[in-house]
């Protein structure tokens, strides 16, 4: 009767073991490719608005004003309600040009980054919770300079450039971490 006792705790001790495992080697994946993700829809946010710059911004603006302006003869031709009402009307356009440009990268933003945010973020707490001190030191600067991608994504290239780099290098860190346990 003991060694039925017995044996059937150390088979349940085992098998607890090896589920944690699995548990812990579930969530380092998923840590794994919700980095990948993350990056990825950096990238295409960033590919998809790379064109609105604001130098562009100001030229079409411009373009817009010198289209809708008519002749002037004289300085007095400002007064003129009409001339008024055509640049009041051309610069309300573009406001809600701009507007709309503002809510569809807010949309597009939302829609693409947030869940993979989300999903990162969840990855990085669960891992950091773990047992294994070197994987959540790793998980931790990867948490951190996955918050520095995100408020870099809208930054010139440069800077996406360097805070992107580190990001992959800390990815590199939390692999070699994870293969040595």
């Amino acid at each position: 009767m003991a060694v039925t006792f017995g044996g059937n705790y150390l088979l349940e001790r085992a098998r607890d073991r090896r589920a944690g495992r699995q548990a812990r080697d579930s969530t380092i994946a998923d840590l794994l490719s919700t980095s990948v993700e993350l990056v990825l829809a950096v990238n295409v946010i960033r590919a998809a608005y790379q064109y609105r710059t604001n130098n562009r911004a100001r030229l079409m603006i411009a373009a817009a004003v010198l289209r809708d302006l008519p002749n002037l003869d004289s300085w007095k031709d400002l007064t003129d309600r009409d001339v008024q009402r055509t640049i009041l009307r051309t610069t309300v356009g573009l406001a809600r040009d701009r507007d709309a440009e503002t809510r569809t990268t807010a949309a597009d933003y939302a829609g693409m980054v947030t869940p993979q945010t989300s999903r990162f973020f969840a990855a990085v707490t669960a891992v950091t919770m773990g047992p294994d001190k070197k994987i959540a030191d790793a998980a931790r600067q990867l948490g951190a300079a996955g918050g520095a991608l995100l408020e870099a994504a809208g930054a010139r290239k440069r800077k996406h450039e360097r805070v992107r780099s580190r990001f992959e290098r800390e990815l590199g860190k939390f692999r070699t971490a994870a293969d040595r346990r």
